[in-house]
């Protein structure tokens, strides 16, 4: 019977578990902008977006893991808006396993192929709830919609509130074509 020493077990289990850090974003705060914050950010953590209106671009840069999401939440009742005139306003690049909530997202720009969150493939384990998308302007076109996630497995799209008010080109709310596993409930898109 071999046995492990206990300075072994402890380094196997620093080894297991990421330490999550809450990451603070506004005006005071340690992140002036949300993409500073994201940029940051290590599997688990979280982006906690205080009120305001940030007008930026935002990327997620990296991949969560199945016990060590990435989220990026407004932060208790605030109003939260990240407005952007270039599409996507939030470009999935395929990274996994993140849950955004809480957010007002506009795209307020010129475009026929326009997206609020888009990626192309792989993303996976995603997760967008209780947030208001507002495509402002722009148009669909056949490769566009405020939610355009392909190719992509156990999708979770709840309680959001989609708003295409645009009259440039016809949209659908949300384009999920050869996504699995999806859990689509409790949204409004008009």
């Amino acid at each position: 019977m071999r046995h492990i020493g206990l300075g072994l077990l402890i380094v196997l289990l620093g080894a297991t578990f990421a330490h999550a850090a809450q990451r603070e974003v506004g005006t005071g705060q340690t992140y002036p902008t949300v993409q500073a914050c994201l940029n940051a950010v290590t599997a688990g953590d979280i982006c906690n977006v205080h009120a305001g209106t940030y007008t930026e671009q935002l990327s997620l840069p990296i991949s969560g893991t199945l016990a060590n999401r990435i989220t990026l939440q407004k932060n208790g009742s605030d109003v939260v808006t990240v407005q952007s005139t270039s599409t996507p306003v939030v470009n999935l690049n395929g990274q996994s396993y993140w849950t955004i909530t809480g957010l007002n997202v506009t795209y307020n720009g010129i475009g026929t192929s326009s997206s609020i969150f888009r990626t192309i493939s792989n993303n996976n384990y995603l997760t967008i709830s209780n947030s208001v998308l507002t495509f402002a302007s722009g148009g669909g076109g056949s490769t566009g919609a405020p939610l355009f996630i392909r190719e992509s497995d156990h999708l979770t799209v709840n309680g959001n509130t989609i708003a295409v008010t645009t009259t440039t080109n016809g949209t659908d709310c949300a384009d999920f074509l050869h996504a699995s596993n999806l859990e689509v409930a409790g949204n409004t898109c008009y």
